[in-house]
């Protein structure tokens, strides 16, 4: 657990992590959420797991 406030982390130079449901910043961005969508969607079915919906939905995109 980080006892570290807002401001100390923005002082520290830490980036903010990006909502994963948001829309990408750029073409290599979104490319690489499309990439690690299939893998997912991949790794879900060889393990008999089920996909959630928003990453099949990712992975459907063409790169």
């Amino acid at each position: 657990m980080s006892l570290m406030t807002p401001a100390s982390k923005k002082e520290q130079g830490f980036q903010q992590v990006s909502d994963p449901n948001t829309a990408p910043r750029s073409l290599g961005e979104q490319r690489a959420q499309i990439a690690a969508a299939r893998l997912q969607v991949t790794l879900d079915r060889r393990l008999g797991r089920k996909s959630s919906s928003a990453d099949k939905a990712l992975a459907k995109k063409p790169l």
